[in-house]
């Protein structure tokens, strides 16, 4: 399946219960956002602990090229410290966006 991706990258490391995609979408631009809740991409998180990186996503956007970019841009590599990556689908209810309305998807 082929799909032009345009990305937003929020390189914010932050961590608590206060902190969330939904306050930082909060903050961007209509312009930024296309005037979307912020539950309506395909969005993911890049975890790291211990020299293991942990690229979780949603199953829309689980495609090699993907995972390549997302590789190149938060710099997973041997010379980082990364030893390993993984892929995880999450197709949980807190990553669905529009293209999961059979699952229950609702705009925010």
């Amino acid at each position: 399946m082929a799909m032009h991706l345009n990305w937003m990258i929020l390189g914010i490391a932050k961590s608590g219960s206060t902190y969330n995609h939904k306050l930082v979408w909060g903050q961007l631009s209509k312009s930024q956002t296309h005037n979307k809740p912020y539950n309506y991409y395909p969005r993911g998180r890049v975890e790291i602990y211990n020299g293991v990186a942990k690229i979780f996503l949603n199953g829309n956007i689980n495609y090699e090229d993907v995972i390549t970019f997302l590789k190149h841009e938060f710099n997973l590599t041997p010379h980082k410290g990364i030893k390993k990556v993984r892929i995880i689908e999450d197709n949980s209810f807190h990553y669905l966006c529009y293209l999961d309305a059979e699952k229950g998807w609702e705009p925010a």
